[in-house]
């Protein structure tokens, strides 16, 4: 929006004179491609068949509606605080999308840990998030070398931490993957099956299993 926005980008340099606007249109198709991908996913959860268990946990609809909440709130304010601006209130967003990075990320790593294996688990999306991760954060660099404005980089905070939280999971990622858990084959104690709701022989319960990760990728 503040890549296409004459008033935002007005917003923009009144909250920070003098300093280099780090969204470019690579960030928009990012975004956008972003969307794309979570409402195709969406669609399949809503029309895929699932397992008798498998549902939205609790905490994430918890956390999910604060944000949620916490935006609306947001989109109030901005009208009738004087000095706030909508500038701000995409910051605010972006807050929000740092928060859900920082969380989604979670799961998977938990999931590698328990079963102390990443076997069925493509490591080819973590190469790509990596690299996707660096060469933001270089691009900013790079912007603020060629207008010699180093404090620029700090002017965008959702496109800095987004590269340095993929980085850092990432590298979590890799460690698991090559170091910590390489070759390991996938074990899965018969309790965890009864509690994640597994099938009566074995197939079933690799077929619950395999049902469950996938929804983790």
């Amino acid at each position: 929006m503040s890549l296409s926005s004459l008033s935002l980008q007005s917003q923009y340099y009144q909250r920070h004179p003098m300093t280099v606007l780090h969204v470019r249109l690579n960030d928009v198709i990012f975004a956008l491609y972003g969307v794309i991908c979570v409402g195709i996913q969406i669609i399949q959860c809503i029309f895929y068949k699932r397992g008798d268990k498998q549902r939205v946990s609790t905490p994430c609809m918890i956390i999910s509606s604060l944000l949620l909440l916490s935006a609306v709130i947001w989109l109030i304010l901005v009208p009738t605080v004087d000095k706030l601006l909508w500038v701000d209130f995409l910051y605010w967003l972006s807050y929000i999308k740092l928060a859900i990075t920082a969380i989604k990320y979670t799961p998977q790593l938990y999931t590698n840990y328990k079963l102390r294996s990443t076997e069925g688990w493509s490591i080819w999306q973590v190469i790509l998030d990596f690299t996707g991760g660096s060469l933001s954060i270089l691009q900013m660099f790079l912007l603020a070398a060629n207008y010699d404005d180093w404090k620029s980089v700090l002017t965008d905070p959702s496109k800095l931490g987004l590269g340095l939280l993929s980085i850092f999971f990432n590298i979590f990622f890799f460690i698991q993957h090559y170091f910590l858990y390489r070759g390991a084959p996938m074990k899965i104690e018969e309790k965890e099956l009864v509690k994640e709701g597994g099938g009566d022989n074995d197939k079933d319960k690799k077929n619950s299993y395999d049902n469950e990760a996938a929804t983790h990728m």
